[in-house]
């Protein structure tokens, strides 16, 4: 699946943003910016625990994480390194585990309302941006610090800082693949269909939010949302 109904919005919407003690379960911090009625967690999500403080499995083996359907992360290229700032891939099942992967707390009290962005939530922020055309250049940091050239179309307005932080898929012929830094942004979505997991993705060649869909066992990157 390459594309969803196109709407189109002409509001502009003042970026809001929060950073105030903000953290996952394992207590990375995290800031959070207002689009329209949406807020969102501006970094990639990196957290290593279920909400209920269960550990995600990390699997490094190649032919173990094509096979899991049970939840698992890693880091691009199994490096740990570069987490605070490209954060965590995940596959679809630990979006879908029923422990839920999704736990933020301001200071010691969890805020609650925090999901997974859905379709629904896509189309409602690429309508509020203007289109399909334009809104993933409204989401992408600007310049090369963490995009190949050219980064066509980045304005990052909203401060949403989308990187390309790549993904990992394993090919049949290649085997284990970590590609794709600097090129393009995969964020799951919670929807169930096309070739797996719905998506959406941001490029380095483009201004478009892309939607899409890959198999399940990918490894994306997650952003969260709030309804406010």
């Amino acid at each position: 699946m390459r594309s969803l109904t196109r709407l189109r919005g002409l509001h502009h919407f003042p970026p809001k943003q929060y950073a105030s003690n903000f953290t996952d379960y394992d207590g990375n911090p995290y800031t959070t910016i207002d689009i329209g009625n949406q807020r969102w967690i501006v970094e990639n999500l990196r957290v290593v625990h279920y909400s209920d403080g269960t550990p995600i499995v990390n699997i490094t083996d190649p032919d173990l994480w094509k096979a899991d359907t049970i939840g698992a992360y890693c880091w691009y290229e199994n490096d740990a390194r570069d987490k605070e700032i490209y954060g965590a891939l995940y596959n679809w099942y630990a979006v879908d585990h029923a422990s839920i992967l999704v736990y933020f707390k301001r200071g010691s009290v969890q805020e609650i309302g925090w999901r997974m962005p859905t379709v629904a939530d896509m189309i409602t922020l690429y309508t509020l941006l203007g289109g399909l055309e334009i809104t993933g250049g409204k989401l992408k940091e600007i310049g090369l610090g963490h995009w190949i050239t050219p980064n066509i179309g980045a304005t990052d307005e909203y401060h949403w800082r989308g990187l390309g932080a790549g993904n990992r898929f394993i090919d049949i012929e290649e085997g284990d693949a970590f590609s794709n830094r600097g090129i393009y942004a995969d964020f799951w979505l919670a929807d169930e269909g096309g070739l797996g997991g719905f998506c959406f993705y941001l490029d380095n060649e483009s201004a478009f939010l892309n939607p899409s869909s890959f198999p399940k066992y990918c490894g994306q990157n997650v952003r969260c949302i709030k309804d406010i």
